[in-house]
């Protein structure tokens, strides 16, 4: 009877085992695909299969007063701390690039339709570290466009101005200029798009564009930058030197963020004391819809990473048990049990 119902509890301990693992399984699974499904953190593993580049975020409150010319304060210590300390040898085609962007509100202007609009000045790769999906048309590149007269606007702005999304190549005026659509990509209606405001009608221009139109220099809101990173927090640590020292911006003034790791098991570990305070902005600093989204999945993906934990607590203390009796069985068959014989027979000898 005894052995009847030890069978039954072990059979019912395996299968609650069993149901606990597949549902963490589930669960990250679940994690992992709402990860990979943020684009504007993932372009170090776009970039390389090796992992040996690093994606870095920094944004500023408007008080920091980042012009294009202290950008370039930061972009030149990163160069030298690259060239002073890294075997660039090591690395195929570029080792370094970088993004940087601001917002306001524009004016839009069609023959029939005038629209105040959410508007992104943009420079540097802004597009290779945001691949909105394109519907129509092309993106600016700031490197090799030479004429400044092109917008992408989003298929929302686009259905608003034309009634269509095929609408690349058509003009709008912005102040008194008219800009060609150069092309006009998607709205991401996915989780969190409507509650960070994804979903606002946008257009998206160069930065000196931009400048233009209000007349003066606009102050840069963020920065990312794709940097190689032969050490530990080698990347990290050069844009916060580079943010800090070289131009000297105020810890208050900014917020740095390894975008390359913010949703490793490390980092997860590292930030379970802290999970309430990382999902308050509590610098006067205004996030970037791509940066409220990635916080919205960060805060889900940790804790459903909690809930896999509190799962995989009775399998592992079942296995342990299971794993223990099974040394503790095999010690005794094959180690004590041989030894006492033996112990057995030499007594017998001498008795």
């Amino acid at each position: 009877m005894n052995k009847i119902k030890g069978i039954i509890t072990n059979y019912r301990n395996c299968v609650i085992s069993g149901v606990c693992i597949i549902l963490a399984c589930i669960l990250a699974l679940v994690s992992g695909n709402m990860e990979k499904s943020l684009s504007s953190q993932n372009i170090a593993r776009r970039w390389s299969s090796k992992e040996d580049f690093t994606e870095v975020s920094v944004f500023f409150s408007r008080e920091a007063h980042i012009s294009k010319n202290a950008l370039g304060g930061v972009r030149n210590h990163i160069r030298s701390t690259m060239v002073d300390s890294v075997d660039l040898d090591e690395y195929q085609g570029r080792y370094y690039i970088d993004t940087y962007a601001t917002q306001n509100t524009v004016s839009l202007c069609t023959d029939k339709v005038t629209m105040e609009v959410r508007g992104f000045g943009v420079g540097g790769d802004f597009f290779l570290f945001h691949p909105i999906e394109l519907i129509d048309g092309n993106y600016f590149d700031e490197a090799t466009d030479s004429n400044l007269d092109g917008v992408v606007i989003d298929e929302n702005l686009a259905w608003k101005l034309f009634g269509a999304k095929d609408v690349a190549g058509m003009t709008v005026s912005i102040g008194d200029r008219c800009y060609v659509i150069r092309g006009v990509v998607k709205q991401d209606d996915g989780l969190f798009s409507e509650a960070v405001e994804e979903t606002i009608p946008t257009v998206y221009m160069q930065y000196s564009v931009m400048n233009e139109l209000f007349g003066g220099e606009l102050y840069i809101d963020s920065y990312e930058a794709l940097i190689a990173d032969p050490v530990r927090d080698f990347a990290l640590n050069t844009v916060n030197e580079a943010v800090s020292e070289a131009i000297g911006v105020d810890e208050k003034d900014y917020n740095i963020i390894e975008n390359s790791k913010r949703f490793t098991v490390g980092y997860k570990i590292k930030h379970l004391k802290t999970m309430f305070l990382d999902s308050m902005n509590l610098k006067n600093i205004c996030l970037p819809y791509w940066e409220n989204k990635a916080r919205g999945v960060e805060q889900i993906t940790l804790r459903l990473f909690i809930l896999c934990m509190i799962l995989m607590v009775y399998p592992v203390i079942y296995i342990s048990y299971r794993l223990i009796k099974l040394i503790s069985y095999t010690y005794k068959k094959y180690i004590t049990t041989p030894m006492d014989r033996i112990k057995d027979k030499i007594a017998s000898i001498f008795s």
